[in-house]
């Protein structure tokens, strides 16, 4: 479980900076979904009847999660006082957590009812596999020094 919040934070992370590879270092919403659509569409040997009938129900899931992930962000930078109140945040973030999860199984259903659920997993697969390439691209960018707000890091001397 702490794996999972530790990938959905770094997903949400990555979602509000800058997550493209490279030109223009802001964030632009619609050009990652156009990339995230066509890699699925892609990966996923959609047609274009199949994606026409998914990508609207999967827009409508993402849009839903997001708002959770907000709420997941705002406890990556609070810190707690004590016990008690880190063992809420704890509460809090695994029932966030289980929403996430939970509106991703309605929603596998209802991708379902729309194409074939074959095609369903290889969009699901295809999505993780979208997730990473995202992460990975970040993670060479802040090697070079081009992390979410363009600057080296300065590492204190030893």
């Amino acid at each position: 479980m702490k794996r999972l919040h530790i990938i959905i934070l770094f997903i949400a992370m990555v979602l509000s900076i800058n997550a493209q590879p490279h030109g223009n270092n802001k964030f632009n919403p619609e050009r990652f979904m156009r990339e995230q659509e066509a890699f699925i569409t892609k990966e996923a040997h959609l047609t274009q009847q199949e994606a026409a009938a998914f990508f609207p129900i999967f827009r409508e899931m993402q849009n839903k999660q997001r708002e959770l992930f907000g709420k997941m962000r705002e406890y990556a930078h609070k810190n707690p006082q004590n016990d008690k109140e880190a063992a809420s945040f704890i509460s809090n973030m695994d029932n966030i957590n289980m929403q996430i999860q939970k509106i991703a199984q309605q929603y596998h259903s209802r991708f379902c009812k729309a194409i074939p659920a074959r095609k369903v997993l290889l969009c699901i697969k295809a999505q993780e596999m979208f997730k990473h390439k995202i992460m990975d691209n970040l993670a060479q960018r802040m090697k070079r020094g081009e992390g979410p707000d363009n600057r080296r890091q300065k590492r204190p001397q030893k």
